[in-house]
């Protein structure tokens, strides 16, 4: 796997990653990031202080997800990237993982990580094998909290204020995609019997599917529109043009 150059990703995207950054929750950003404050992130920004540890695997995670980073592996190498989400999301601990794949130091762990060094045979065998454990029980917990925080959206009691259940919505639906998103990729390579069979699972004919896929696209639509104000203005030209 080549290098991962994180402070290249920054100073290339910096001022996008800001923008990015600034629309974000700032308590999940803290959160997330284990930070006190957000001083922090600006001094990451500019160059000024380094990010280090968990923050750095983090911050590559953050950065690969919203499509400012690539990180190019082979498919072999594939458990490195899904290691790199499973720390992320604090699924396992960065002691944890450097134990079951065999590094005495959890810097040894990040290095392989980031293509700084490179990986024996048996460590990417182990790699593999955790990787393949903490999915798994990745995927389960995340399916199970977009479930708990639909119900808790949908109560009466939050039915009542309807700006705090669209926000509740639209933050359970970005759940739902990053655990749709994978599932839906395996369908996509599977044998065209599989497909047929999903599709019909969704409906006695192709219909349902089709219906499905246009509501994804309305509310995509309207998501994208509200990103800012002429993304607004643009999508109400784009509706008047119709």
């Amino acid at each position: 796997m080549k290098e991962i150059r994180i402070q290249e990703c920054l100073e290339n995207f910096r001022n996008e990653i800001s923008a990015l950054i600034a629309k974000e929750d700032t308590q999940w950003l803290l959160s997330y990031f284990k930070l006190p404050d957000d001083s922090l992130l600006s001094l990451w920004l500019s160059g000024e202080k380094p990010i280090k540890g968990l923050r750095l695997i983090k911050m590559v995670f953050y950065l690969y997800e919203r499509h400012f980073l690539k990180i190019d592996f082979s498919k072999d190498e594939e458990a490195i990237v899904r290691i790199i989400k499973i720390l992320a999301l604090d699924t396992a601990t960065p002691r944890e993982a450097a134990d079951n794949v065999g590094y005495k130091e959890e810097s040894d762990l990040y290095r392989v990580l980031l293509g700084k060094v490179n990986y024996s045979r048996i460590s990417l065998s182990a790699m593999k094998i955790f990787a393949e454990r903490y999915s798994t029980a990745t995927s389960t917990d995340e399916v199970e909290t977009t479930r708990q925080t639909l119900t808790a959206a949908l109560s009466p009691i939050s039915c009542t204020n309807q700006e705090q259940l669209t926000i509740d919505l639209i933050h359970t639906i970005g759940s739902i995609s990053t655990c749709l998103e994978p599932l839906l990729k395996k369908l996509v390579e599977s044998s065209p019997n599989e497909r047929q069979a999903f599709r019909n699972s969704l409906g006695k004919d192709e219909r349902g599917i089709f219906q499905i896929s246009n509501v994804f696209f309305r509310v995509s639509d309207l998501v994208n529109a509200l990103c800012s104000e002429k993304s607004v203005q643009t999508y109400k030209n784009n509706r008047r043009k119709k």
